[in-house]
């Protein structure tokens, strides 16, 4: 539920995002989630990167900040 207004405001954003959008969760439900938003970025061309409790909010932060650099270069 969550993820789906996440996905629907997403959806108002004009002109649609072309960067890289970091989503790091965990509990209930999160291979549901998962897989709602592999499809969402698949069939409207969104770039997620989803990352579940085997990565930290640090390492999260990590691969954002990596990813900006890379999206500016």
């Amino acid at each position: 539920e969550t993820m789906l207004g996440f996905v629907l405001g997403l959806r108002e954003i004009k002109p649609k995002p072309t960067y890289p959008i970091v989503i790091r969760r965990d509990g209930p439900r999160q291979e549901e989630a998962f897989e709602m938003l592999r499809k969402v970025a698949k069939e409207e061309n969104f770039y997620f990167h989803l990352f579940g409790p085997e990565i930290s909010m640090a390492e999260s932060a990590k691969r954002i900040v990596e990813l900006a650099y890379k999206q500016s270069a």
